[in-house]
């Protein structure tokens, strides 16, 4: 059973299903998805607060936090109660954005605060079977459409925003995206959570759409892989070794050269978790 973590409930469970369907399906049998419904630091607090990276004691593992932050949600209890135990579990993801925020009233944690937070995070979520692997939006999901030009727009590699944008960057996609939905990568869900396939005048799959989607996905991961290559070594070309665009380096490449000019990369994890998967 493979156990799937995501910051929201919306955008992230459509973008995994359509992933799934169009290349996963026949790798990925059993999996759980469980939205956290809250930010990554609320994930490190709550760590810290069941002593989840202290492994010199009996500590809290990620389903135990789970259960603790979402005591309240019936629905993702509902999903959490499918997990006989963690040893169930044979691979564990988490998807979170990077959330970088000003230091004010509000928040008093420094940047340096939260990179370190986040850092200590990467460093314990470093591999799917054993505590699982985090993989991070910059800045957050919205990332997977913020193409300027139609795909594959190869100044992909060129696009970032500010460091501090937050919430206010799906306005910003909204204002410079060619796709100002997720439609063009992502089917849409029923009541239910399944994927609803688009259908043509006959009620049919349309096909053609599918393969649409399935090619921008395609184009995606590429101009993903490449930039991330990028951002880790300065060369927009697909890495020799996977392991050379992982995301540590990624994050470490981010803080390096694109925060002194309070600047982040705009890049997403999806298409990297796609590449990293299908080895």
């Amino acid at each position: 059973m493979i156990l799937f973590i995501f910051e929201g409930g919306v955008r992230e469970p459509a973008l995994y299903k359509t992933m799934k369907y169009l290349f996963l399906s026949d790798s990925i049998k059993d999996d759980i998805i469980v939205s956290y419904c809250s930010n990554i630091y609320s994930l490190y607090k709550k760590m810290k607060e069941l002593d989840a990276f202290d492994e010199s004691v009996d500590s809290a593992d990620i389903v135990t936090v789970l259960k603790e932050q979402l005591a309240n949600s019936q629905s993702q209890q509902d999903e959490l109660a499918k997990i006989e135990s963690s040893d169930s579990i044979s691979e564990v993801y988490l998807f979170f954005d990077y959330d970088l925020k000003r230091t004010d009233e509000l928040n008093k944690l420094s940047v340096e605060d939260q990179n370190s937070q986040i850092k200590e995070l990467l460093e314990y979520f470093d591999n799917e079977t054993e505590h699982g692997k985090l993989f991070i939006d910059y800045p957050m999901v919205e990332s997977i459409r913020y193409f300027k030009k139609e795909l594959p727009d190869e100044d992909y590699v060129t696009y970032v925003t500010d460091m501090f944008i937050g919430k206010r960057f799906k306005d910003e996609a909204d204002s410079v995206s060619l796709y100002k939905t997720l439609r063009f990568i992502s089917f849409d869900l029923n009541k239910s959570g399944e994927i609803k396939l688009p259908h043509n005048r006959f009620r049919e799959t349309d096909e053609q759409k599918v393969n649409e989607i399935k090619e921008n996905w395609n184009h995606i991961k590429q101009l993903n892989i490449k930039k991330a290559n990028y951002i880790c070594s300065g060369t927009n070309d697909f890495p020799e070794i996977k392991d050379k665009i992982n995301q540590q380096n990624i994050f470490n490449g981010q803080i390096e050269k694109y925060l002194p000019g309070g600047k982040i990369a705009i890049l997403n994890s999806f298409p990297l978790f796609l590449y990293e998967y299908l080895r």
